[in-house]
């Protein structure tokens, strides 16, 4: 759900004079990354980490397995081409490597589940780099 701003509230707030300091600007940069993660990640992605990886996960049929597997790889994506760049310092990259590569897997259906569950934690370990104050 995003938030709608009439044109004249934004004006108003545009006019006004804005510190330039630097706790402002990271402020500013700070809430900038939230909503650029918040965005690229969306809320599915921890439905389907909690499906592979969570106490309760069990193997479901190999068409599940390859559409949880197809969003994990959606969100991989977005992570490394939009988000680790602006917000990981210094850039990961080890964690991106290992992430690519096993999006790049294109596994049989019988090493469908063990696929799923390495891109899971590789996704997961992007997520953790990423640290809660951005999540």
């Amino acid at each position: 759900m995003r938030a709608t701003i009439a044109a004249d509230a934004v004006a108003r707030l545009l006019s006004r004079p804005a510190p330039d300091n630097r706790e402002t600007l990271d402020l500013l940069f700070a809430g900038l990354r939230r909503v650029l993660v918040r965005e690229a990640v969306g809320e599915q992605v921890y439905d389907d980490l909690e499906a592979v990886l969570g106490e309760y996960a069990r193997p479901g049929p190999y068409e599940v397995s390859v559409a949880v597997a197809a969003r994990l790889r959606e969100v991989a994506a977005t992570l490394v081409e939009e988000v680790v760049a602006y917000v990981v310092e210094p850039y990961p990259v080890g964690a991106v490597e290992r992430l690519t590569a096993v999006c790049a897997e294109q596994p049989c259906a019988r090493d469908a589940r063990g696929h799923l569950v390495r891109l899971a934690l590789a996704v997961l370990e992007i997520l953790d780099l990423l640290g809660d104050d951005v999540l």
